[in-house]
Parts: structure tokens; sequence; C-alpha cells
């Protein structure tokens, strides 16, 4: 398996951990109160939950190259 395949599974891994019950509570609220509808409340939930994503697979990234070194 390709040593980015492997990291994307564990940014995976790690973003549904314990970010995601400690921010839930935060982001939440706050997308409920500023979004008009469910659809554009779910679409700013999955932007949120994404852009969290991309950003944990970047940190195994960089830690995977400074284990590698």
């Amino acid at each position: 398996m390709s040593t980015t395949v492997e990291l994307f599974i564990i940014g995976i891994t790690v973003s549904f951990g314990p970010c995601l019950v400690f921010c839930s509570p935060v982001i939440l609220p706050y997308i409920a109160a500023t979004r008009q509808g469910w659809r554009e409340g779910l679409r700013t939930t999955l932007i949120f939950l994404f852009t969290r994503l991309v950003a944990y697979v970047d940190i195994s990234k960089v830690a995977g190259e400074i284990q590698v070194k």
C-alpha cells in the first residue's frame, strides 16, 4: 500500500475521535444559529468535517515524513 493511502486512512481514523466529541458542541450550535435551512447547515457541517480531515491527513503526513528520515 502506498504511503499516501496509508496516511489518508490514518487521517480518516483520527478525525473521528475525541476531537469530534469536543468540537461538535461548539460548532453545531454555531451552524444552527447562522444557517437557514437544514441543507445549508448540513453543507456547512460537511465542509467543516472535510477541512478537519484534510488537516489531520496533513499532520499525519508530516509526522510520517519526520519518522522516515
